[in-house]
């Protein structure tokens, strides 16, 4: 019945618009959401903070709308690469389970905002957006494994799918790192720019060819 309906959804609307709509969301969210925050820094303010400031609710609702247009984007991803190979199918459906579980994350990070004044809230955000970053570095290194074995995709798509890995990781590695704390808003902006890049690109390549 699940993928019936899919097959609905994806015969109304190519799946890889909804990439482009997960990107278009984030933009408006994180544009409008700077424009009415008084004297942001990226080097000194963290994405979160734009969640509990005066543009707080287009941030937060941007973030889910992305979210589920990403999860939607990830399924359609996950049938463009099924078939390639059988023996990859059940690892394209390890990937695709990752990148369901970081679009998920994404959405519980716009529901619960980085509130100082809640700790329940503020753990909870927390934990999603460590969460979705864990499982984005596991998804875009698996993604680039298969597009580079996939003849349908040019390998340039597997280089950017490395560089989300690494935007991932370097985050994180910059979080655990005390003294490197000063460098984390920006490390973040950089990754959200890659991200933003590389589901452009996936989506984008695959309206191109009409996969």
């Amino acid at each position: 019945m699940f993928e019936k309906n899919l097959d609905k959804i994806f015969e109304l609307i190519p799946g890889g618009i909804f990439g482009l709509l997960s990107v278009l969301f984030g933009l408006i969210g994180d544009v409008f959401s700077i424009m009415l925050y008084p004297g942001y820094n990226f080097t000194k303010n963290m994405a979160s903070d734009l969640g509990v400031g005066p543009g707080g609710i287009i941030f937060n609702i941007s973030l889910v709308l992305s979210g589920a247009s990403a999860i939607l984007f990830y399924l359609y991803f996950g049938r463009v690469l099924n078939g390639n190979n059988p023996n990859d199918d059940k690892l394209v459906n390890i990937a695709i389970f990752f990148a369901i579980l970081s679009s998920f994350f994404m959405i519980m990070i716009g529901f619960f905002p980085a509130s100082l004044e809640n700790d329940t809230i503020l753990v909870i955000h927390s934990l999603s957006a460590l969460f979705s970053w864990l499982t984005g570095i596991s998804y875009s290194i698996i993604f680039s494994y298969l597009i580079l074995k996939n003849t349908r995709f040019s390998n340039y798509l597997a280089f950017i799918s490395i560089a989300a890995a690494l935007a991932f990781g370097s985050l994180l590695i910059a979080i655990a790192i005390p003294w490197a704390v000063i460098i984390v808003p920006s490390m973040e902006w950089i990754m959200i720019v890659v991200i933003i890049v590389y589901v452009m690109a996936l989506a984008s390549y695959t309206l191109h060819y009409k996969m």
